[in-house]
């Protein structure tokens, strides 16, 4: 909130003044006030108590409910079985985060939802009047005349001498934790650590009588309590009340009534509402605030601050208001007001003190809140030029030679060794004395006693700037040519790009800033090249700049539209002040700003001079937000919410999400009271994405999450503030076939089961044996007996080896995908053996479609073949399945999307050859270790009639070959 300059808030104060546009009209003072009622979406006008929460969130408390203002709108709480009362008699935010609400029917208390804490008696009311809390956190209220407390999430009583607590009706913690109570006999007690000291009142019997009564009891609001009557305020002194009049006796200037609340800034400034308005006490001065400028004449009934150093005004039905800053202070002599549109030049003379002057109404001085005029002869009123130069300022007029003022008595005498026949236009100051020029466009370089020391006679309209104690010389149409102390030109056309009227040359560092009557801001290095232009088209929002002052790595820019900030070196950031923060939109005059010794900016605008104090400027300095998490949910369209602490700057979510689930929305809630429309929220999920995104969307949306652990960074920006930043972090659990330890033991169920199975195998087939086919069947199923166990133990090795590999190349991702088809292809290879006792060719070709239909990566198998129906024998099927598998595995481990082709053609003498070969290119180290694995595997089968071989094939790698001898099988 920007407040109102005086002599103890110098340095931090935004001060804007105005003087009246002529000499006799008056105008009233305006302010920044803003008013929200019903109309606004406020529940009630009637307003008894306003806080801010954790969040940034305003709470409003009113005879009608509760309203929570989050900058934009107002969220309504006027249910009367949720709130107990709708009568709302204090609020306190504690420093948990907590919202404590004092209602007539007892203690509420808010945890993203209301619930009823404290009510003692059921069935009829429980008036809590007042709330308040320890630096310790500590907080204690009043219900039905008693004093509690709250410890441990338990009510308690606050044992003060076994009487006063029980018939208390208001207690407050002051700023040191002293806790004052008011009785109902009206009388005020202060306890601290050492004891109880009864504070002396001075009631009058006829004030008692006409129904004197305590209403609120104010602990913090200053250095000292104060105890709010219906009959006005008081103030401690010593072991005493007093009337605040009596402590403030400036008070009586305000005219808005007796106060009924006070706020204590931290600067000495005291906040006074009225019963007719509010005001603004200073040690010397008080500001009134009424209808007429901006406020009402309603009784105030509470004032607060916000973290944002915005104003907050309740009053008794007409609302709250909000005072974000105070953008016109009219400062107004005594006996008349004075004309300063047409400033012409000004010379700081100190800190506080700084010469105006004007051209037509003579020469001010602006003396920390006050402008005076200083004498000079009556003639002396067109004033084109000042300069100081030690305990004297020289002053250039419309008239012939040069005036002398003495700065300390303020004695006014003409310059007689200098321009006798001439009139100065422009006078600068440099290292080596002036530099003039005149009116009649004569050109003068003078010592600092004012001896020639160069003479030139500049072409008509042609002018002079000093600028980095360098001389330059601008015509009309943009040439600029710089120089010397001659006077003659040393460098010519120093800025070619420029074809307009130069306003003002200004330097920074190495570096050129000139301003032009309609090409904008050009910005050249020490060689003269340009590095930048900021015109309409790029930023600056108008092509007319007409004044250029530089503070720090700051650039303050004046144009027809008023003033502009900019940042130094690159000219970025630029801002546009606007009235809405308490700046002006007037035209500012040709080089009509200068940085003045206190580090104000000084702006001499088409009406009136302006004072802006860029280092205490609360527009900006106090445009801050809050950033919160509104909300975190997993699932699809988000519906699985997770549990988590708003107040939580750092969430670690406890459990892990569901990889079912891994669709997350993470809704933001950002808050700012003094520029809601433009928070920024900045972001970046780590684990999903790098990059820092940037959004005005609060609702951050990451979907198709992969297993593992994620994390959100965020803070939010309003201009140049950006809040803490907060964090949320949670994991995505890896699906359970993902899982090492359950694809183990899923191997070993599997490998037991397959024993049973040949175990129970085995019984029937004695059995059949015994019965039907004895010999025979004994040998089949002692040969199926030793190829089941001697595939169940290759898989065993080779799913160990293969694992291990994919291991070491950082590909165990891939297990999740391949064993449960590593699993059924032993499972469906060992059932066919005992199942079946012919498997045909579109059956061999068919098996390896069905494994790939389980694996969804982008394999694939082209076929071809000669005949589908024709027949080989299981044993032979069994034994190619488990090596062409075994390839397949290879192929599919070493890349996840090989593609493999299966040949198989029949040929004239009874043999069926058949072809299986990788079509996806293996680098060298592959092939040499899936040729050695296919080795092992085929020498350890003794097939019959079948011949089985890998061979290094140049183009693609590996090939398996294998030639079958039906005649000799079937």
């Amino acid at each position: 909130m920007m407040h109102e300059r005086h002599n103890t808030m110098k340095k931090r104060r935004v001060l804007f003044f105005i003087l009246l546009l002529c000499f006799t009209q008056v105008f009233s003072q305006r302010y920044s006030f803003k008013n929200y009622t019903t109309h606004d979406g406020l529940v009630q006008t009637d307003i008894t108590d306003i806080k801010q929460d954790k969040k940034g969130a305003i709470w409003i408390g009113t005879n009608g409910g509760i309203s929570v203002f989050d900058g934009k709108k107002f969220t309504n709480y006027d249910d009367h079985d949720l709130l107990q009362s709708l009568r709302i008699n204090a609020l306190l935010c504690d420093s948990n985060g907590t919202m404590w609400i004092a209602t007539a029917n007892g203690l509420l208390r808010y945890q993203n939802k209301f619930d009823v804490f404290f009510k003692p008696v059921r069935g009829r009311d429980n008036p809590v009047s007042c709330l308040s809390l320890s630096s310790q956190n500590s907080l204690v209220f009043v219900c039905n005349k008693t004093l509690y407390t709250i410890k441990d999430g338990r009510v308690e009583t606050v044992e003060v001498n076994n009487k006063i607590e029980h018939e208390t009706t208001l207690a407050a913690f002051d700023r040191n934790d002293n806790l004052w109570i008011v009785t109902a006999s009206m009388k005020v007690y202060k306890k601290t650590v050492n004891g109880l000291t009864a504070i002396r009142t001075f009631f009058t019997e006829s004030e008692l009588k006409a129904g004197l009564g305590f209403l609120k009891l104010l602990g913090k609001e200053g250095p000292e309590p104060y105890f709010v009557t219906n009959f006005g305020t008081y103030c401690v002194r010593g072991d005493s009340l007093c009337y605040f009049v009596q402590q403030y006796p400036q008070y009586r200037k305000a005219g808005i009534g007796p106060a009924v609340y006070v706020r204590e800034e931290s600067d000495t400034t005291l906040w006074v509402g009225g019963v007719m308005g509010l005001s603004k006490l200073a040690p010397t001065s008080v500001k009134r605030y009424t209808a007429k400028n901006g406020f009402c004449d309603n009784s105030v009934s509470c004032l607060f601050t916000d973290r944002e150093k915005n104003l907050w005004i309740g009053c008794t039905y007409n609302g709250v208001y909000r005072l974000s800053n105070e953008a016109l202070f009219q400062i107004k002599p005594a006996d008349e007001t004075y004309d300063l549109r047409h400033v012409s030049d000004l010379a700081p003379l100190s800190p506080n003190k700084t010469l105006i002057a004007t051209w037509g109404k003579g020469l001010y001085l602006y003396d920390r809140d006050s402008v005076s005029r200083v004498l000079l002869p009556p003639s002396v009123r067109y004033i084109t030029s000042l300069s100081v130069n030690g305990n004297s300022t020289y002053i250039g007029w419309f008239g012939k030679g040069l005036w002398r003022l003495d700065n300390a008595t303020g004695k006014v005498s003409p310059v007689l060794d200098f321009a006798k026949d001439e009139s100065v236009g422009t006078m600068y100051k440099t290292s080596r004395g002036y530099v003039f020029q005149m009116l009649d466009y004569n050109c003068y370089m003078t010592d600092f006693a004012f001896a020639v020391k160069a003479f030139r006679k500049l072409p008509e309209q042609n002018y002079v700037f000093v600028a980095n104690d360098k001389i330059y010389e601008a015509s009309m149409f943009g040439r600029v040519d710089l120089l010397g102390e001659d006077l003659k030109p040393l460098a010519k056309n120093l800025f070619p790009e420029i074809s307009s009227r130069v306003t003002q040359i200004a330097a920074y560092r190495n570096y050129f800033l000139v301003g032009t009557f309609g090409q904008g801001l050009f910005l050249y290095d020490d060689t003269g090249k340009l590095i930048r232009k900021l015109d309409k088209k790029n930023g600056l929002s108008t092509n007319i700049v007409t004044g250029l002052t530089v503070d720090g790595n700051r650039l303050f820019i004046g144009s027809n539209l008023g003033l502009i900030e900019a940042s130094l070196p690159d000219v970025s950031n630029v801002k546009v002040f606007t009235e809405s923060e308490g700046m002006f939109t007037w035209e500012c005059r040709q080089q009509g700003l200068m940085k003045l010794p206190n580090g104000s900016i000084f702006v001499a605008t088409a009406n009136g001079p302006y004072v802006y104090y860029p280092d205490d400027d609360l527009s900006s300095q106090y445009a801050s937000g809050v950033l919160s998490i509104a909300g975190i949910a997993f699932g699809e369209n988000a519906a699985k919410p997770a549990s988590f602490s708003s107040l939580n700057s750092n969430v670690v979510l406890n459990r892990n999400v569901d990889y079912k689930d891994n669709n997350v929305v993470i809704t933001l809630n950002g808050v700012s009271q003094r520029d809601p429309d433009n928070i920024l929220y900045h972001y970046q999920l780590s684990g999903y994405d790098s990059m820092w995104v940037t959004t005005s969307n609060p609702v951050i949306t990451a979907n198709d999450l992969t297993p593992g652990a994620y994390k959100l960074k965020a803070y939010l920006s309003v201009g140049s503030f950006q809040s803490k930043p907060l964090s949320v972090a949670f994991f995505v659990a890896k699906p359970l076939s993902g899982q090492l330890w359950f694809q183990v033991l899923l191997v070993l169920i599997l490998s037991g089961l397959c024993w049973i199975l040949l175990t129970i195998g085995n019984r029937i087939y004695q059995k059949y044996i015994q019965a039907k086919m004895i010999g025979k069947l004994e040998s089949d199923v002692a040969m199926k007996q030793e190829m089941t166990a001697q595939s169940i133990a290759f898989a065993r090795q080779q799913y160990r080896e293969l694992s291990e590999a994919l291991r070491q190349r950082a590909k165990e991702g891939r297990l999740q995908y391949l064993t449960p088809v590593f699993l059924k292809d032993v499972s469906q290879r060992i059932e066919l053996l005992w199942k079946k006792e012919t498997f045909t060719l579109g059956e061999f070709h068919q098996y390896f479609d069905d494994l790939l239909s389980d694996y969804d990566t982008g394999a694939k198998l082209y076929h071809k073949r000669t005949s589908d129906g024709q027949e080989m024998p299981v044993p032979a099927a069994f034994q190619l399945l488990e090596i062409f598998s075994l390839y397949l595995f290879i192929g599919l481990y070493e890349s996840g999307t090989a593609v493999f082709s299966l040949d198989s053609e029949n040929k004239s003498n009874g043999q069926l050859l058949m072809r299986l070969y990788n079509m996806t290119h293996e680098t060298g180290t592959a092939k040499s270790s899936s040729y050695h694995l296919l080795k092992e595997t085929i020498s350890h089968q003794r097939p019959g009639n079948l011949t089985v071989d890998v061979i290094e094939n140049l183009e693609f790698g590996n090939m398996l070959i294998a030639e079958l001898n039906l005649h000799n099988e079937i």
